[in-house]
């Protein structure tokens, strides 16, 4: 048979001060980490196209052509890879969103649990704990999105996308990386 707590749980107004003070805190450094991982992407971005405007100027470039300049069987291997890294892009970027989906669930069903179990002061208090954890884990998210590694990625795509199409890399609200997919009628 469960036990359930007959009396409500009382939380200090010291603890829940500091709790609240920690989520604030936690939701500013989303924010600005986020804004910082937008500036750092589109410079990359930047870098990207402005290489990928080099090599096709090159020989190189030039034997690639971009858009109808090439033929048909070179247009077509172009449009896979570009489909490709479309492909992987969407995959990696719908396992977070899935990621964060879940951990939303289970930390809203956590609150659930301790709120019936220890009354709703401790289940409030546990919410905004836990998304004050989600705030660091999306803070930690998006300092190593500005990592070196990261930006190379995005310039890499960036020039490879402008190699392959002869089209510039366009970006979202949030400073990344659209990879739209050719038409096939090209």
């Amino acid at each position: 048979m469960p036990k359930t707590n007959l009396s409500q749980s009382v939380v200090s107004d010291g603890v829940r001060s500091k709790v609240h003070n920690v989520n604030h805190v936690s939701k500013a450094a989303v924010g600005v980490s986020s804004a910082l991982v937008k500036g750092v992407r589109a410079m990359a971005l930047s870098i990207g196209n402005s290489v990928a405007e080099a090599v096709n100027e090159t020989g190189i470039g030039k034997k690639f052509g971009s858009g109808n300049e090439s033929k048909p069987a070179l247009r077509a291997a172009k449009q896979v890879v570009v489909n490709t890294v479309v492909a992987v892009d969407t995959l990696h970027t719908s396992l977070a969103s899935a990621g964060r989906i879940l951990l939303t669930d289970v930390s809203a069903t956590t609150v659930d649990v301790v709120a019936h179990r220890y009354g709703d002061e401790v289940g409030d208090v546990t919410g905004e704990s836990l998304q004050a954890v989600g705030n660091v884990i999306q803070a930690g998210a998006n300092v190593r999105q500005i990592g070196v590694k990261s930006m190379a990625k995005v310039a890499a795509k960036g020039t490879a996308k402008g190699v392959l199409t002869g089209e510039k890399q366009d970006v979202d609200a949030n400073g990344n990386p659209l990879l739209p997919i050719p038409p096939s009628g090209e």
